[in-house]
């Protein structure tokens, strides 16, 4: 691989998601709402000074990936060297697969994890997404089932 400069506010706002984007631009006075495309919500970011938004991705990114890297960091075969084996300690789902604890507790800390509690429908058209979920680092507490909109 080679390395590059990576200096447009769109490339550095790109690691970060919508949800997180409209958080961050409400907090620097900037009206945005989730309604609002990619690209009005890039631009509106590009009114700010570089150092801001770029702080703002790397603190997204940090928070996002915190976990598994405490969790590379504690479990390194040795303190100078990282070996092949190690880098699977950067896997959200190796981790969970492992303890889901850590993650666990992090999640349950958000709004509406604290009560929440796994859904007990059986309806023949629901549709069971915790796999789904699980693939993505969220961590339920059994089957989280939806129902697709009537058309």
């Amino acid at each position: 691989g080679q390395t590059k400069l990576v200096s447009s506010h769109k490339e550095f706002l790109s690691f970060a998601t919508k949800r997180y984007l409209v958080q961050f631009l409400r907090s620097n006075g900037i009206e945005a709402n989730a309604k609002d495309s990619h690209f009005t919500i890039y631009q509106k970011a590009a009114l700010l000074p570089k150092s801001v938004w770029r702080t703002a991705t790397l603190n997204y990114l940090k928070d996002k990936y915190k976990t598994t890297f405490q969790n590379f960091i504690e479990n390194r075969s040795d303190s100078d060297f990282t070996l092949d084996k190690d880098i699977e300690n950067l896997s959200v789902q190796k981790l969970l697969d492992r303890n889901p604890d850590p993650i666990r507790d992090k999640t349950e800390q958000g709004v509406g994890w604290e009560s929440w509690e796994p859904s007990n429908l059986t309806g023949l058209d629901a549709v069971d997404v915790s796999a789904q979920m699980a693939h993505h680092g969220f961590v339920t507490k059994g089957p989280v089932m939806l129902i697709p909109r009537a058309s």
